[in-house]
């Protein structure tokens, strides 16, 4: 399980995180000015992890690393006008999709090759009211985005992004509650994360095809807020929590059955843990 934790002076830390001892090694990279870690994801064929990186004028740099050794190759990309690169996946063919998106609510998913730095694109949308919140890749080779509005509603999408096509569902709102994560395990269970203004979690098993789910909540505990999820191809899911003083707490989560095990850390000065990923 890799965890990404950013410094407030631009530094990112890269976790190779243990989640049956709870123990971790990690590797520093940074600071480059201007520059933040923004997601990781793994997957890759090539036994890499990509991790994107943003930087104040708009630019993003797409690494394909090896956290053991730390060497990486990036590619850079914009600044485009009125875009931001916001969200990563790689499916199982080793694709990389990059989430960006416009002002104006259009999403552009893009097929990126990590050796040669090429992609290829389709944009959806704008759709009144609606945001791209983040996307997810499936083992069948279709993908998960995740749409929210400002009003509660969410729209959960298969789709194919060699040819555009999808299948939608829709839901809520559901009062107090926000749909604010997404993940997809190896047997091609979707998982949403639900969060309220109460600090409860509500971890959906969707099925993408008959549009229907059920679910199990967790918290609230208080001060601690759902940050992040993941899938292990051995089943389980990972979940990271953070503390509004630091702390991270890392689970992992039989989301049948809702048994699960945590080990927490920190605070450490300076530091927030903001993404997870598992790999393959």
């Amino acid at each position: 399980t890799h965890v990404l934790w950013n410094n407030f002076d631009g530094t990112a830390s890269i976790w190779n995180y243990d989640p049956a001892a709870g123990t971790y090694t990690y590797k520093n990279y940074g600071p480059y000015t201007g520059w933040t870690a923004k997601a990781i994801a793994d997957g890759g064929t090539d036994g890499t992890m990509r991790v994107l990186w943003t930087n104040t004028l708009g630019k993003a740099s797409i690494w394909s690393l090896d956290n053991n050794t730390g060497k990486f190759v990036s590619h850079d990309f914009g600044p485009y006008t009125y875009w931001n690169a916001t969200g990563i996946s790689v499916g199982a063919n080793g694709t990389t999709h990059v989430l960006w998106k416009n002002y104006n609510g259009t999403l552009s998913l893009w097929n990126y090759d990590a050796i040669s730095g090429g992609f290829s694109y389709k944009n959806y949308g704008p759709y009144a009211g609606w945001t791209a919140k983040t996307i997810a890749d499936a083992p069948d080779g279709s993908m998960r985005v995740l749409w929210t509005t400002a009003l509660g509603q969410t729209s959960l999408w298969s789709l194919n992004n060699n040819t555009g096509q999808f299948v939608s569902h829709n839901f809520g709102p559901y009062t107090g509650w926000t749909a604010t994560a997404l993940s997809v395990g190896a047997d091609g269970t979707t998982h949403v994360a639900w969060d309220d203004f109460y600090g409860t979690l509500s971890l959906w098993d969707y099925d993408a095809i008959a549009g229907t789910s059920t679910y199990k909540n967790y918290g609230a505990y208080a001060g601690w807020t759902e940050t992040a999820i993941a899938d292990s191809p051995d089943g389980t899911a990972r979940m990271l929590w953070t503390h509004v003083l630091g702390q991270a707490s890392l689970w992992s989560l039989d989301t049948v059955s809702g048994q699960f095990v945590s080990h927490n850390f920190g605070p450490y000065t300076g530091w927030t843990a903001t993404a997870l990923s598992v790999g393959h």
